[in-house]
């Protein structure tokens, strides 16, 4: 039965109703695929743009780059939803279909989403800056990396610790600052 089915997939019937299909909404494709070329480059344009504004205005390493990521993604999935129309597919559905499962992508991912915004509240807030000493939840260490879901520090042993976003945010933290350190090599 199953090889019935696959067999008939293969049938001339199913390769004429896809060279018909390309027949009649060809023009309407290629002017998808040319507008989300186009909304490519535009959206690497308007990101060089905002970079160079951003890096004029001194904002930090980590809040330059989120906010160039969700411009470039903002007008990425704009122009996409602008090409899927021109393709004839209906797009009101469509929105209508990712806003419920983007509740339900949240509920499922609540640990990951806390740590999001946590991380999202860090680099707004500032408590710490990449460079200082910092000690808390009994680690220490030097912030090497903030990112959106952990912060590293660099332990005194040249050793990794790796914090999640959440467990920081909340917590007593003691900001040494930065510590100057001098190595001294024993012979």
């Amino acid at each position: 039965m199953a090889d019935q089915q696959a067999s008939g997939l293969k049938s001339p019937e199913l390769t004429s109703k896809i060279i018909l299909y390309f027949v009649e909404h060809g023009m309407q494709i290629l002017t998808a695929i040319v507008i989300m070329g186009i909304g490519l480059l535009i959206a690497r344009w308007v990101g060089n743009i905002m970079q160079r504004w951003l890096a004029k205005k001194a904002f930090d390493e980590p809040v330059s780059t989120l906010i160039v990521r969700g411009l470039r993604l903002f007008i990425i999935a704009f122009i996409g939803i602008m090409a899927l129309g021109q393709m004839g597919i209906q797009i009101t559905p469509l929105i209508a279909g990712i806003g419920v499962a983007g509740v339900g992508a949240s509920l499922a991912m609540q640990g990951l989403l806390g740590n999001l915004v946590a991380g999202l509240t860090i680099i707004f807030t500032k408590p710490f800056t990449i460079g200082e000493y910092i000690e808390l939840l009994g680690v220490y260490g030097q912030v090497t990396d903030i990112a959106l879901f952990s912060t590293t520090l660099l332990h005194a042993d040249n050793s990794h610790v790796i914090v999640p976003n959440r467990k920081i945010v909340g917590e007593i933290l003691h900001n040494y600052g930065k510590i100057r350190q001098l190595d001294c090599p024993l012979a």
